[in-house]
């Protein structure tokens, strides 16, 4: 935990396991026929699936995953709540909505010294480029002028898993 909050993220190696992603690629393209998800006519579709777990089971049980959630516990010893679930699905058009630099929601406009918010975010597809880029140190000592932190770029395997102070300014590609 002390990695997370000197860098502000820690990197799970296979978090789920690579054969079991493309049963959560596939539980995403039965939601495409699912209220609010009638994606064909949408041009505003921004590649982001809100609450998948409410019709998958694969994705419930990701919510409920004990390697997330001991170090969740380690974070809030006292308690936590689980504030929202989404996939986000980066296709080359590069429509995603996360594809700006930004924090994630709840973000402060003051930096802390322990994560208020931690984001977790799971890599289901393999990829020839880089996935998302993580500004360093924008969580604390770069939090004002984040621009000045180094680039680091990252090409997480299936099934690999970053866990984020939502303070962390990244962006998926």
């Amino acid at each position: 935990i002390t990695t997370l909050f000197e860098k502000g993220f820690i990197y799970l190696d296979a978090l789920i396991e690579k054969e079991n992603c493309k049963d959560f690629i596939q539980d995403i393209d039965k939601l495409r026929g699912i209220y609010p998800y009638h994606l064909n006519d949408e041009d505003s579709y921004a590649g982001v699936f809100r609450s998948p777990f409410l019709n998958s089971n694969n994705y419930r049980d990701l919510l409920l995953n004990e390697k997330i959630h001991n170090f969740l516990e380690e974070i809030f010893p006292t308690n936590y709540q689980l504030h929202l679930s989404r996939c986000v699905e980066n296709k080359e058009t590069k429509t995603a909505a996360t594809s700006e630099w930004h924090r994630d929601i709840p973000y402060l406009h003051t930096p802390s010294r322990f994560p208020l918010s931690i984001s977790v975010l799971t890599f289901l597809s393999p990829c020839k480029d880089i996935q998302i880029e993580i500004l360093l140190d924008s969580h604390n000592k770069n939090f004002y002028n984040f621009k000045d932190s180094e680039i680091l770029r990252l090409n997480p395997n299936p099934g690999d898993a970053i866990l984020f102070d939502s303070n962390l300014v990244h962006r998926t590609l």
